[in-house]
């Protein structure tokens, strides 16, 4: 019988594998550098791309609504509640929090050492082979603390405001490309919560975390 940690592991293996099986993974950071990620399944080729303006505005109304609607319902709590609540039971949710700033500054860490390589092919030095291992191992790890936390605090005010976020803004930024023009795969948001296309999702949600995580590496 699986246990809980051990579903997490395999979710979090899930989340990143898009980063193993991509065939061309200099090709993939070339893509990252420029803000987008572009993939085929089947016949169709599919990207996510950094927000524009007029998106990151809807995004942001849609949060306040959210936002608005959360806090005046007794049934939801902020995190900070919810983390005092889980330490006075021997649960340190603020651990798990530090844990995974520490592992974001370990990536970035041997990202830094990988660049210094340039266009030199993994296939001709095993060290890059091994740094971008590394750099795998690591997304793993902090992705499984990440799933932890979020499990914890589910039902918080924060956790229910970034599971729109990452879903919003994945609905705004996720195209098709049509003959020669890029168009919105789902017509509505709606739609693409009812979506049953479990690989095109998870693939989706894996490319935009890469690039809203080296987004903000640039902006720190």
């Amino acid at each position: 019988m699986e246990t809980k940690q051990n579903v997490r592991e395999e979710e979090a293996k899930k989340i990143t594998t898009a980063l193993q099986n991509s065939e061309d993974l200099a090709e993939l950071d070339e893509m990252l550098k420029n803000n987008y990620v572009e993939w085929k399944e089947g016949d169709v080729s599919y990207k996510v791309r950094k927000p524009n303006h007029d998106e990151r505005k809807e995004l942001r109304m849609e949060k306040i609504k959210c936002h608005n609607e959360l806090r005046t319902n007794p049934d939801w709590k902020y995190e900070q509640q919810i983390i005092l609540e889980y330490a006075n039971k021997g649960i340190d949710i603020a651990d798990m929090i530090n844990k995974q700033l520490a592992i974001n500054v370990k990536i970035k860490e041997v990202q830094s050492q990988l660049s210094k390589f340039g266009a030199e092919k993994e296939e001709d030095n095993k060290a890059i082979f091994e740094l971008k291992n590394k750099i795998y191992n690591l997304m793993i790890e902090r992705n499984g603390i990440s799933l932890e936390k979020s499990d914890l605090l589910a039902d918080s005010i924060e956790q229910e405001l970034l599971m729109l976020i990452n879903t919003y803004t994945a609905y705004l930024v996720l195209e098709k490309k049509v003959k020669d023009k890029w168009v919105r795969v789902f017509k509505s948001y709606e739609d693409f919560m009812d979506s049953d296309n479990e690989s095109l999702l998870e693939k989706t949600g894996s490319y935009l975390g890469m690039l809203i995580f080296r987004t903000n590496l640039k902006d720190e």
